[in-house]
């Protein structure tokens, strides 16, 4: 098995990791056309990996965190709280969102739908 599985990747590494890097690269830039078209106006930040499976959002002022909980769940999207990540204090501000496993369209509406979820948990002004 060892022989065969290296006979085939002789010739076809490279040509499987362009398709993944293209695969991967259409689901970050869907999930991120999806933020910035929901949070614009606000004044949240988001990476924007060069590779990877993740992005990271800094949360707009006056987001309130139980609440951005809550409203995920109603809107049936998950996210990882940047704390999980601090194990001494820190990334209060900031979420996780993956965006490897699903679909380029999935990640676009699940990003509207996250980004809708950090609007509606912002504090009123």
């Amino acid at each position: 098995m060892s022989r065969v599985a290296t006979f085939y990747m002789r010739d076809n590494l490279v040509p499987h990791i362009q398709r993944l890097i293209a695969v991967y690269r259409t689901k970050r830039d869907a999930t991120l056309r999806g933020l910035d078209e929901t949070l614009r106006g606000t004044d949240y930040t988001v990476s924007r990996p060069e590779g990877g499976f993740f992005l990271w959002i800094k949360l707009p002022t006056g987001t309130d965190l139980a609440k951005l909980a809550e409203a995920a769940v109603q809107a049936r999207v998950q996210y990882t709280p940047g704390t999980a990540f601090h194990p001494n204090k820190g990334g209060e501000n900031h979420i996780r969102l993956a965006f490897s496993y699903e679909s380029p369209e999935k990640c676009y509406e699940g990003a509207r739908l996250i980004g809708k979820a950090i609007l509606d948990s912002r504090k009123s002004a």
